[in-house]
């Protein structure tokens, strides 16, 4: 087992490298969204806690709008401009006034994905993107974790990927797949709607003889017939 997560992100970058270099992390695929549509925007970071990576485009974009239900997370924000405490179901901003709104692994977390999706569409201005990354329950790991009790999937993440350190709050998973979501973005009018599926080896490399396996599953999976499995979805939708 790691004791420190650094030397184990260190040791899945290198078994990346030597097993499968052509390999694109969610972390690459989204930040070059995210540094595409939040240049001179105002984004709106739904979900958005104490921060995260919409923190590392902050000096390129024009305003961030921090939206959460849990104000005690959001007071503890250093990154966005306005804070607003609120639900995704009924967003307390007028239609038409966001350029891109964010969703990073949020959807999950939400028990009426229909009604947040329409509430984004709404405030969103002609032509806005809404940019998200959430789980997929094709993935076998994001299918076990579906039926863990709260109390093992905490721990889970505490010993095996040292991430006691960031919160683990109840899932839903009401929209988790490729279909749902298109289908989703499609009802409240999204003209254009693109969902990539993206790989993460982390959580079957929780120990050091199980980085090459956690790296050749992604491996194997990496092709059009498997590639419902892989454990992220991005999605792109231009109103």
């Amino acid at each position: 087992m790691f004791k420190d997560p650094t030397v184990r992100l260190a040791a899945i970058g290198q078994a990346v490298k030597k097993y499968h270099p052509g390999f694109k992390a969610w972390q690459h695929c989204y930040r070059k969204l995210l540094k595409q549509h939040t240049l001179k925007k105002v984004v709106l970071d739904a979900g958005c806690g104490k921060g995260g990576i919409i923190a590392e485009f902050k000096n390129q974009t024009k305003q961030i709008i921090g939206l959460d239900d849990d104000a005690s997370l959001l007071r503890d924000n250093t990154v966005v401009d306005e804070k607003i405490v609120s639900k995704l179901d009924k967003i307390p901003l007028i239609n038409n006034i966001i350029d891109t709104a964010v969703a990073t692994f949020v959807i999950e977390h939400v028990a009426s994905p229909d009604k947040m999706f329409k509430e984004i569409f709404r405030i969103l201005k002609p032509d806005g993107k809404f940019i998200f990354i959430t789980t997929n329950l094709f993935n076998p790991i994001m299918a076990v974790s579906r039926i863990l009790p709260y109390s093992l999937h905490k721990l889970l993440r505490k010993k095996l990927l040292h991430k006691s350190g960031e919160g683990t709050y109840k899932t839903y998973y009401q929209a988790n797949s490729y279909h749902s979501l298109a289908k989703l973005a499609n009802q409240v009018g999204f003209k254009k709607i693109n969902i990539l599926r993206v790989g993460n080896p982390e959580y079957l490399a929780f120990h050091p003889l199980t980085i090459p396996l956690a790296v050749y599953f992604e491996k194997l999976i990496d092709n059009k017939y498997l590639d419902f499995s892989k454990m992220y979805l991005i999605g792109f939708c231009q109103k």
